[in-house]
């Protein structure tokens, strides 16, 4: 045992809580004052912006305050004094509908000896609804009793705000999808009773993907606000413009007093976009599609139309034709048909249902094969081959292109190395591209290694695009296409002369080929108007040092007049439909068609 004397711990009394510093005058009024320092304390928290509280729960249940600061009187309308003397009155301020709640809150808190924090809604003294938040800490004392100390805060302010951004986007600053619905929902039932016709707008960015893709998500942000910014210079007062989040609006336009109002405002839209987006020294397109409904024709509840706008949007953006659509009925089932294709055209490509077919182009004069065309097919385990029409389309709009095209040009570049190991010619192979590829920011890197990767020689490969592509982005398109001419690959314009024309473009592109359209072969030999047209483009076409192919070909009479004309090349039933590998190699080793040809290459 150590001899050292340890000194005797002083002894601290406990330091007594806010509310007990000046209880002994506020809950008790016959007592002695409260020591100075309780003056301040009372100063400090009559000044906070709440009011603080002691509550205490008794024996018997009952809930009283023994102490209440003076601001109780500015957020209830309740003086202090009175609220000590009657615990009931501000259970009376609350809500109808939230005090069942607050008093299971205080039961919890009380057998859980748990913070009790809760937001409830009360009446003011001017009769107007608003809300609190209170939060206190309960205790038990010696003789069981639940005391809580706690405050009340006025959060009303802070509740309007918080309802504002949840119905509200901070990027653009314009309600959302949420609000939309309520909004409309409103609307409608007033336009049911005074018959008049509404319509709602689906709008999407369609060229968000590509701003992000190529300047980053900053970018992309830039781009939407500018989209919300000339929509919101056209919706005029009484309607009402939505950002649904990414690049996707809807739009609101009540009281139609006429198609000629609706239509304006279409007009009016297409036009703001016209010109392009700079940013940071930098142009953007904004490429808008719209897809339209109108109450009551295409439904009468809120959710219907906007099903039925975003059915018309998706439509407008599979066919390209328009950048807007109207709906109708046959788009829902034409979208859930959408729907499984899609699907099982994913499948498919994972489990290599797609096939590629063959079709020769022959020279007009000698009927000799030089060269052929790649056309995808989808062998389906159930309904059989699809054409492409069937799934490209939908490829284009999923994404799926990516993965589809790249599986037909590498399967095209093998097969035309495999006739060459079996001994045949080589020709030419002609493989098509989607303007959705051409868009895509890494599409000449891929097709170069693709290249490489079968070890196809560039030069024999021709690339077919439409007009259509060509002037979907003329910049993106003359850049891929010079840097793929550049390695040696060619070009040639599919479907010439059924798009808006290109030919501005077609001396400065490094296209080789223009592909005439079955539509002006068809009805060359039945009208002079066509036959001159034929004519004319296959005239153009040399006078430009390129070459020309007629699509379509299935006649004699036909490949008579194209003779005549001096085109270079046909295609088309007449000398063979598309057919697998195995048939074309044998066509291939043949090389030149009779004049008559073999009906059994027709079957």
């Amino acid at each position: 045992m150590s001899g050292r004397v340890s000194k005797p711990a002083q002894f601290t009394p406990p330091r007594p809580s806010l509310v007990e510093v000046f209880e002994a005058k506020d809950a008790r009024p016959a007592g002695p004052s409260p020591p100075e320092t309780a003056a301040e304390f009372r100063t400090l928290l009559d000044n906070l912006p709440g009011a603080v509280f002691r509550r205490v729960r008794r024996g018997d249940g009952t809930l009283v305050y023994t102490y209440v600061s003076q601001p109780i009187r500015d957020v209830f309308g309740i003086a202090p004094e009175l609220l000590l003397q009657d615990g009931k009155l501000l259970l009376e301020r609350i809500h109808p509908d939230d005090r069942q709640r607050f008093s299971d809150a205080i039961e919890r808190s009380a057998r859980q000896l748990s913070t009790l924090e809760e937001q409830l809604r009360f009446t003011a003294p001017d009769g107007e609804t608003r809300w609190l938040r209170t939060v206190s800490r309960p205790l038990e004392l010696a003789n069981g009793d639940i005391q809580w100390d706690g405050i009340l805060l006025d959060i009303t302010e802070r509740k309007a705000l918080e309802t504002r951004l949840a119905h509200h986007d901070l990027l653009t600053g314009l309600p959302n999808r949420a609000f939309f619905v309520d909004w409309l929902s409103h609307l409608l039932a007033q336009a049911k009773i005074f018959r008049t016709a509404a319509a709602i707008m689906a709008i999407e960015l369609r060229s968000l993907k590509d701003i992000r893709d190529s300047s980053g998500r900053g970018a992309g942000d830039g781009a939407i606000h500018a989209t919300a910014q000339r929509l919101r210079s056209v919706i005029q007062d009484g309607n009402i413009l939505t950002h649904c989040g990414g690049g996707e609006f809807l739009v609101g336009v009540m009281a139609l007093r006429g198609e000629a109002d609706f239509t304006g405002l279409v007009r009016e839209i297409l036009r703001r976009f016209e010109p392009q987006l700079e940013l940071d020294g930098k142009e953007f397109a904004l490429k808008i599609s719209m897809g339209i409904s109108v109450f009551p024709d295409d439904g009468v509840s809120a959710g219907a139309l906007i099903d039925n706008a975003g059915a018309a949007l998706n439509d407008a953006k599979y066919t390209l034709a328009l950048p807007y659509q109207f709906y109708n009925a046959e788009m829902t089932e034409r979208t859930a048909l959408r729907l499984v294709v899609e699907a099982e055209l994913r499948h498919a490509i994972e489990r290599q249902e797609l096939v590629l077919f063959y079709q020769p182009v022959v020279a007009t004069q000698t009927l000799e094969i030089t060269g052929v065309e790649a056309l995808i097919r989808w062998h389906h385990p159930e309904r059989g081959l699809i054409p492409p029409g069937q799934f490209i389309p939908i490829a284009e709009a999923t994404g799926l292109i990516s993965p589809l095209g790249d599986f037909a040009l590498r399967q095209a570049c093998t097969q035309a190395r495999q006739w060459q190991r079996d001994g045949a010619p080589v020709i030419p192979m002609s493989v098509n591209l989607s303007v959705w590829q051409l868009l895509q920011e890494d599409i000449a890197d891929r097709i170069l290694a693709i290249v490489e990767e079968t070890g196809f020689p560039p030069e024999e490969l021709k690339l077919e695009i439409t007009e259509s592509a060509i002037l979907h982005d003329v910049e993106a398109t003359t850049r891929a296409m010079l840097r793929l001419h550049d390695a040696g690959i060619r070009f040639s314009v599919d479907d010439f002369g059924i798009e808006h024309s290109a030919l501005s473009l077609l001396s400065r592109l490094p296209i080789e080929t223009i592909k005439i359209d079955y539509s002006f072969v068809s009805q060359m030999t039945k009208d002079t108007a066509h036959a001159a047209l034929v004519q004319a483009i296959v005239s153009m076409t040399h006078a430009m040092g390129k070459v020309s192919v007629a699509e379509g070909v299935e006649t004699h009479r036909q490949t008579t007049y194209l003779q005549a004309y001096q085109c270079d090349g046909l295609q088309g039933f007449l000398f063979s439909r598309p057919v697998p590998a195995e048939e074309f190699l044998s066509l291939l080793k043949h090389r030149t068609f009779a004049a008559a040809p073999d009906p059994a290459i027709l079957q």
